[in-house]
């Protein structure tokens, strides 16, 4: 299972390689992927600020249909507190990070090394892109 923050959808659409051939695993069902509804908010949100130049709605719609979404749920939330508390973290790759935790992702993929990879876990690697 592998799990996406944000920054790997923006190197994505900008026509980074690494990003294509991951994603290309993903839609020819070779791996299954995970975001964190977070994930989308960070997306609307620089779709808004025009960060984000594509169409959001269909971007959205591509990667609902393709990946896992985690919702926030209570326990998300605690774990979260005590990830962002132990590490430093802030709180929305915090939630990031735990929704992939919880989904089993052994991977990670990010823009933002310098955010998540203050995580580390036997088992759980993160990737920089």
């Amino acid at each position: 299972m592998i799990g996406f923050d944000t920054g790997f959808f923006l190197k994505l659409w900008a026509g980074n390689q690494h990003t294509r051939e991951v994603w290309d695993e993903i839609e020819n069902n070779n791996r299954q992927g995970v975001i964190s509804v977070i994930t989308l908010y960070e997306l609307r949100k620089l779709s808004l600020r025009k960060v984000i130049k594509l169409n959001f709605e269909k971007a959205k719609e591509m990667i609902i249909e393709i990946l896992s979404v985690i919702q926030i749920t209570p326990e998300i939330a605690d774990k979260s507190a005590f990830l962002s508390h132990g590490t430093g973290i802030h709180m929305a790759d915090a939630i990031i990070l735990t929704s992939l935790l919880e989904a089993g992702c052994k991977e990670v993929y990010t823009d933002n090394i310098s955010h998540l990879g203050e995580y580390k876990k036997k088992g759980m690697e993160i990737i920089q892109i």
